[in-house]
């Protein structure tokens, strides 16, 4: 159960970060004036707008990855995913330009997501029928305190 909610922490921790880091990203590369982000995020509301919209987007292909899980085995297609999915996240710190950054973080928020949904399931499994739902609960309590680290 241990392993599950440091998986889903970690996801938790890497899709929000997109959240809590647009408007530093934007600035960075010249997309907003510093004046503006005491009042606002930083960036016009299309413009964040669509750069959030395409990361969040990105979460419906975590559908078919979970479901790869059942043929392919829940602990392997976790392991790939959050291994991957955190890969991408670092890569986008290299990114040359703000839509870069979205492009990559919308590649891997459906591996986070994926991981999330199958942490659970891992989560489960692993305990006894009456441990089963302190062990889902632990694991989706790992995952809100992996998102509310970037706030």
């Amino acid at each position: 159960m241990v392993a599950p909610a440091g998986l889903a922490a970690a996801a938790g921790f890497a899709q929000f970060i997109a959240t809590a880091s647009l408007a530093d990203v934007a600035a960075g590369f010249g997309l907003s004036r510093p004046s503006d982000r005491p009042a606002r995020p930083g960036l016009t509301g299309t413009t964040l707008g669509v750069g959030l919209g395409i990361v969040r987007l990105g979460s419906v292909a975590a559908l078919p990855l979970a479901g790869m899980a059942d043929r392919l085995g829940r602990r392997k297609v976790m392991t790939w995913c959050v291994s991957i999915g955190l890969a991408l996240t670092a890569a986008a710190a290299l990114s040359p330009g703000f839509w870069w950054f979205v492009a990559i973080l919308a590649l891997a928020r459906p591996l986070l997501s994926a991981t999330n949904a199958v942490a659970v399931v891992v989560g489960a499994e692993v305990t006894t029928t009456k441990e089963r739902a302190k062990a889902v609960s632990v694991v989706g309590a790992a995952y809100a305190v992996g998102a509310g680290i970037p706030v």
